[in-house]
């Protein structure tokens, strides 16, 4: 296969892409946008928001993951957004696209809804808010009494 022609506009996306973001950001997004301007066939520039579309629905239909979809979408957008501000385009046609949902993690046995909260306030260490010595929740040791052995 042929090396992609040189698109002045990527370049100079990516160029100042490369000022804000890590490289690898970078090159993930060069190869992101080389991608989708090898499956429409033509310059970035031109793209339409049914090329973006069905580009992203043979992505999904390989059984590329969504994390990857988002990625390539939010790579079309800002490089869309880019063009916009330099006035070579007067739209955005990656803007209406709706990134997919990421999947969401099983919550773990034994945690409560109420639990979340608590576990984010500092210093909170048992659910009663007690320090405690032997690790439960309920009172330190030092609070009770003892019974007599």
């Amino acid at each position: 296969m042929a090396a992609p022609a040189r698109d002045p506009d990527l370049e100079g996306f990516l160029a100042l892409l490369a000022a804000t973001r890590a490289p690898r950001t970078v090159d993930a997004y060069r190869r992101d946008l080389l991608d989708l301007a090898a499956h429409v066939e033509r310059p970035l520039k031109a793209v339409t928001t049914e090329e973006i579309e069905r580009y992203l629905a043979e992505l999904r239909a390989a059984g590329r993951s969504p994390a990857t979809i988002a990625r390539r979408t939010a790579a079309a957008r800002s490089f869309y957004r880019h063009l916009m501000l330099l006035g070579a385009r007067s739209d955005n046609p990656a803007a209406a696209i709706a990134l997919p949902r990421k999947a969401r993690r099983a919550r773990r046995s034994g945690s409560s809804l109420s639990a979340g909260p608590r576990r984010m306030r500092s210093g909170a260490t048992s659910r009663a808010g007690a320090r405690t010595s032997t690790g439960g929740t309920g009172p330190s040791s030092s609070s009770m009494p003892r019974a007599a052995a």
